[in-house]
């Protein structure tokens, strides 16, 4: 890794010893590098700019164990990309998986009185069964898109498939949606 100067050291220290200034120096210094190793991992820079700052966290709240002055690059580099993992993980236990997309999807008629009124419960019903009758593919991404609000390269993390594929199933299952609903 990057030899420090002795004046990063110093700054290092001086953090270590509870100087925000100091701190405040090795968070300018770093944050593009981090964000940089998150949104590789993440492949969303929104939420890669979000991490960098529990990483901030971390790093902060462990400067004080740190003593590898000449490793200091490689040491942030293992706490981001740790960070990056144990995040992925979390979010993977929150995602709901591809095979439960394929089961139906109901609200109750309160739940639906409460969210579209009573007006719209026809309407949200006869699209959750349009959506259900859409081929695999379409289906499991229109699910993971419209219903439990994932990004297109969150279905791509989740399900494998290249953001081509996600955009066109979106594009093909939001006009047969639209065409039996006759809502053109």
């Amino acid at each position: 890794m990057d030899s420090l100067s002795k004046k990063e050291i110093e700054t290092i220290k001086q953090a270590q010893n509870g100087s925000i200034k100091a701190f405040d120096t090795i968070f300018y210094k770093y944050k593009n590098y981090i964000e940089k190793i998150l949104v590789i991992y993440l492949q969303d820079e929104d939420e890669a700019h979000d991490l960098a700052n529990v990483v901030f966290v971390k790093i902060y709240n462990n400067l004080e164990k740190f003593k590898n002055y000449n490793n200091f690059k490689g040491w942030i580099t293992t706490l981001t990309k740790r960070t990056a993992i144990d995040y992925i993980r979390s979010v993977k236990k929150k995602m709901v998986s591809i095979d439960d997309t394929e089961q139906s999807i109901q609200l109750t008629n309160k739940e639906l009185d409460n969210l579209y009124g009573s007006d719209m419960k026809e309407i949200y019903n006869d699209a959750l069964n349009i959506i259900n009758s859409l081929s695999k593919t379409s289906r499991t991404v229109c699910k993971l898109f419209y219903i439990y609000n994932l990004t297109i390269p969150q279905i791509q993390m989740k399900t494998g498939m290249p953001e081509g594929t996600i955009k066109s199933a979106l594009c093909r299952s939001r006009n047969q949606i639209k065409n039996k609903l006759k809502l053109c």
